[in-house]
């Protein structure tokens, strides 16, 4: 049954479609709410800036000069907590003489170096340059010297 505009049902009126939004205007709206969410975010929900560690504790350890000094005897060497001992880093490691490894393959011949964990050479055995030699995947012309 069809309502009129006073209330009152009348059956021989049909029913009223409900009027919607056109697809721009739906469009509009869903970019206004996300506006709103995006720039009212920050505000109800502020972060605090992380506070700085305690000075004497986690302080930054400097790095070590390669040149290693005599250490002093033990009795005159103040003792270090353990937290300061657990935080310095290792020294980095370094090779001395450069070293290639080849991995070989029927498809393809990588050549790696220690220095770095480059790829020095990828040469794939079935695809040809225009040499006629195997395709080599490293441009060696381009290579940086490194300053190992």
């Amino acid at each position: 049954m069809a309502e009129s505009k006073n209330g009152v049902t009348t059956p021989n009126q049909p029913p009223r479609p409900k009027k919607e939004l056109p697809m721009e205007l739906r469009l509009l709206l869903a970019f206004v709410l996300m506006g709103v969410v995006m720039f009212t975010t920050p505000y109800l929900f502020k972060s605090t800036p992380p506070s700085p560690p305690p000075a004497g504790e986690n302080a930054p350890v400097a790095q070590e000069p390669d040149v290693q000094e005599p250490a002093p005897p033990p009795e005159t060497r103040p003792a270090e907590p353990a937290a300061a001992e657990a935080a310095r880093a290792p020294a980095p490691v370094a090779a001395e003489q450069e070293q290639l490894h080849v991995v070989e393959t029927d498809l393809y011949k990588v050549t790696f170096s220690n220095r770095g964990g480059v790829v020095t050479s990828w040469l794939l055995k079935d695809h040809r340059a225009t040499t006629g030699e195997p395709l080599e995947l490293v441009n060696t012309a381009a290579k940086v010297p490194r300053p190992f």
